[in-house]
């Protein structure tokens, strides 16, 4: 198994973790058709969403959010608390939901939200790159998690049967798919202007589904 799944709560919990790993590794190199492939779909798909939020985010750092959204034309947002400002730009950012990849999408950029929002200590009237960069991280696990999920649910990552251990299972697939997306996002660098968003973002995704296309598959090599 990947070094980065080893697990220290016992032989049960070691080969469940083994068989996931094992699992999430087999979805990215073949149900995806690589690694990747499977970079280029989600970034196809989810990538300008993350930019488009970033652009927001980077807008904001600057002139504040309440500024931001005025200049977008959505003046009605700008009176009400933060949390309302930013879970009422998903519209905006992820588009209305009409198919799967919105969805998910969506789905992504209200659980990244939620995260951050829950952090007190965190300023998203005036986001500091710390906290942009915190919240692209976010935004991309959760859209790379979603996509596992569906194929979760399609049959093609396999999971136990027991209820309770697929709860602890899609917690595990949240935390594998979250330390990819950090080791990602430390290998490319911070974002630290709006001209290199969707550049980097790909190479996010690139880097962190080549993480993900090595577990549980102790042959395989680190990524170039």
């Amino acid at each position: 198994m990947n070094k980065r799944l080893r697990s220290s709560d016992g032989g049960d919990r070691k080969k469940g973790l083994d068989r996931l790993s094992r699992s999430i590794g087999s979805f990215v190199r073949q149900g995806s058709g690589g690694a990747g492939n499977a970079s280029r779909r989600l970034s196809s798909a989810s990538g300008g969403a993350v930019a488009r939020f970033g652009d927001i985010l980077f807008e904001a750092a600057n002139e504040g959010i309440r500024e931001t959204v005025r200049r977008l034309n959505l003046e009605a947002l700008a009176s009400r608390s933060l949390a309302e400002i930013y879970a009422s730009l998903v519209d905006f950012i992820c588009g209305d939901g009409g198919d799967l990849e919105d969805a998910m999408n969506r789905d992504a950029y209200m659980h990244a939200l939620e995260e951050i929002i829950a952090v007190p200590e965190i300023d998203l009237e005036k986001p500091s790159v710390d906290t942009i960069n915190l919240l692209i991280e976010r935004f991309i696990a959760g859209t790379i998690d979603n996509r596992i999920k569906n194929g979760i649910a399609s049959g093609i990552v396999l999971l136990p049967k027991d209820i309770e251990q697929v709860k602890l299972a899609q917690a595990d697939v949240r935390q594998f798919v979250g330390g990819a997306v950090k080791e990602a996002m430390a290998r490319t660098g911070k974002l630290f202007a709006r001209s290199a968003i969707r550049e980097t973002i790909d190479r996010v995704y690139e880097w962190a589904m080549a993480v993900l296309g090595t577990y549980g598959d102790d042959a395989a090599g680190e990524p170039a």
